[in-house]
């Protein structure tokens, strides 16, 4: 699973997201644990990697064991010239 964290649903349709990944605002990750599989590697973005740390923090303290954040963010992620939607 690759999770989108990001505060606004403008800088998804502008900015760009991976495609799949799910939409989860780091406000809101907390509340919504539940849509996130314990048992599955989960690998959160942002926009340039920072928030993404923070919010591995927040799983690794509930109890997720496989959790990591994608390094240098959605930028990184364009950089290394993977795609990413915009809408």
């Amino acid at each position: 699973i690759i999770s989108g964290l990001v505060g606004a649903e403008m800088f998804i349709r502008y900015r760009g997201h991976i495609d799949g990944a799910p939409h989860i605002p780091i406000s809101k990750l907390a509340e919504r644990l539940t849509e996130i599989d314990r048992e599955r590697l989960v690998v959160l973005y942002c926009h340039s990697g920072m928030s993404s740390i923070d919010g591995s923090y927040v799983l690794k303290r509930a109890g997720y064991p496989r959790v990591r954040s994608l390094a240098g963010g959605i930028l990184g992620w364009r950089e290394a010239g993977n795609a990413t939607q915009t809408a």
